[in-house]
């Protein structure tokens, strides 16, 4: 097993939420020039070998995800270690990634009555992509109906996927095209009762219509969500 410190100077933390903290590795590992590595502030060993095998699952289906997904340690807390989906002229964003105006921000101070010590660390590549939003999405339609047409296999296979495990592959300019991978694991799960595909369909559209949110700028939003719950 792969042993880090977040003291090392290849390591550095890049984003922290309620259930995890996401370190960035800068260094070559299995083949790729940086990873993640990510810190369940629960120390459950027995979560993060159910996290990978169901990484393995939708490997086996066919449904994309991240490269490589493996146990490892850091500061000797049990950890995942990924691929950095964050590269050179693509990155992928995170369909839920829990970002806040500096207005909500200072809403939370005053009802809080303090400015806490400890505060949730946004992930530096969505709060950039959220200031510097997108003009367009050059293949919503056509990414849109194949991917629920893709569910159907997955619906076969009995695999649920929540809209939070979703995140959007996007390029680094004004205007975009789109599509997507499966980089949290954590309600993806097999399920065995009637209605999966109306499921599996509703929960990419709320991704998606969370990624327009936060991402494409209002007016084009405002008709990118339109269209959205017409499918």
């Amino acid at each position: 097993m792969k042993e880090f410190s977040s003291t090392d100077i290849y390591v550095r933390l890049i984003g922290e939420g309620g259930n995890s903290q996401t370190y960035l590795l800068e260094r070559e590992v299995n083949g790729h020039p940086s990873a993640v590595i990510k810190v369940p502030k629960t120390r459950d060993e027995h979560k993060v070998k159910v996290t990978i095998e169901r990484h393995r699952m939708l490997e086996e289906h066919g449904v994309k995800t991240t490269a490589f997904l493996e146990e490892c340690l850091l500061d000797g807390k049990i950890a995942l270690l990924t691929e950095n989906l964050h590269k050179g002229d693509c990155t992928y964003l995170d369909a839920n990634a829990h970002l806040q105006r500096e207005e909500d921000k200072l809403i939370r101070k005053l009802k809080l009555g303090f400015t806490p010590t400890i505060e949730e660390k946004e992930s530096e590549e969505e709060r950039w992509f959220a200031d510097h939003r997108f003009i367009e999405i050059t293949n919503l339609l056509e990414f849109t109906k194949s991917h629920i047409e893709f569910l159907k296999t997955v619906c076969a296979a009995h695999i649920y996927l929540s809209y939070d495990s979703y995140y959007f592959r996007v390029n680094r300019q004004e205007k975009t095209d789109i599509d997507y991978i499966i980089a949290d694991w954590d309600d993806v799960t097999e399920y065995d009762e009637d209605g999966l595909f109306d499921l599996n369909k509703e929960q990419f559209k709320e991704a998606l219509w969370q990624f327009v949110d936060r991402y494409i700028i209002e007016g084009i939003g405002r008709s990118y969500k339109e269209l959205i719950y017409r499918w």
